[in-house]
Protein backbone atom coordinates (compact mmCIF):
# COMPACT_ATOMS: atom_id res chain seq x y z
CA UNK A 1 0.00 0.00 0.00
CA UNK A 2 0.95 3.36 -0.66
CA UNK A 3 1.00 6.39 1.45
CA UNK A 4 -1.28 8.39 -0.37
CA UNK A 5 -3.55 5.49 -0.02
CA UNK A 6 -3.02 4.37 3.87
CA UNK A 7 -3.98 8.41 4.68
CA UNK A 8 -6.94 8.35 2.49
CA UNK A 9 -7.89 5.31 3.87
CA UNK A 10 -7.58 6.87 7.64
CA UNK A 11 -8.65 9.62 7.00
CA UNK A 12 -5.92 11.31 7.86
CA UNK A 13 -3.04 13.56 6.83
CA UNK A 14 -0.18 12.41 4.35
CA UNK A 15 2.37 13.55 7.10
CA UNK A 16 0.30 11.52 9.77
CA UNK A 17 0.29 8.26 7.35
CA UNK A 18 3.78 8.69 7.05
CA UNK A 19 4.85 8.41 11.07
CA UNK A 20 2.42 5.76 11.20
CA UNK A 21 4.39 3.60 8.43
CA UNK A 22 7.68 4.58 9.54
CA UNK A 23 6.43 3.14 13.18
CA UNK A 24 5.54 0.08 11.66
CA UNK A 25 8.84 0.06 9.89
CA UNK A 26 10.99 0.26 13.09
CA UNK A 27 8.31 -2.51 15.00
CA UNK A 28 9.45 -4.69 11.66
CA UNK A 29 5.54 -5.57 10.77
CA UNK A 30 6.23 -3.35 7.89
CA UNK A 31 8.71 -3.76 4.87
CA UNK A 32 10.09 -0.78 2.35
CA UNK A 33 9.59 -2.34 -1.44
CA UNK A 34 9.76 0.91 -3.59
CA UNK A 35 12.53 3.09 -2.42
CA UNK A 36 11.28 6.20 -3.87
CA UNK A 37 10.83 9.67 -2.84
CA UNK A 38 7.78 9.86 -2.88
CA UNK A 39 4.72 7.02 -2.90
CA UNK A 40 6.51 4.68 -1.12
CA UNK A 41 5.29 0.94 -1.04
CA UNK A 42 5.00 -1.02 1.92
CA UNK A 43 4.21 -4.45 2.35
CA UNK A 44 2.76 -6.11 5.73
CA UNK A 45 5.85 -8.95 6.72
CA UNK A 46 3.95 -10.92 9.26
CA UNK A 47 1.31 -11.74 6.42
CA UNK A 48 3.34 -12.71 4.17
CA UNK A 49 5.61 -14.50 6.22
CA UNK A 50 2.36 -16.66 6.96
CA UNK A 51 1.66 -17.05 3.21
CA UNK A 52 5.16 -18.26 2.66
CA UNK A 53 5.39 -20.84 5.24
CA UNK A 54 1.69 -22.52 4.06
CA UNK A 55 2.77 -22.36 0.48
CA UNK A 56 6.04 -24.10 1.56
CA UNK A 57 4.29 -26.75 3.58
CA UNK A 58 2.08 -27.39 0.68
CA UNK A 59 4.84 -27.69 -2.13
Amino acid sequence: MATPELAKRLRKSQNTAVHLLSEFVQMGLLREVAEQKRNKLYQFEPYLNVLEKEYESTA
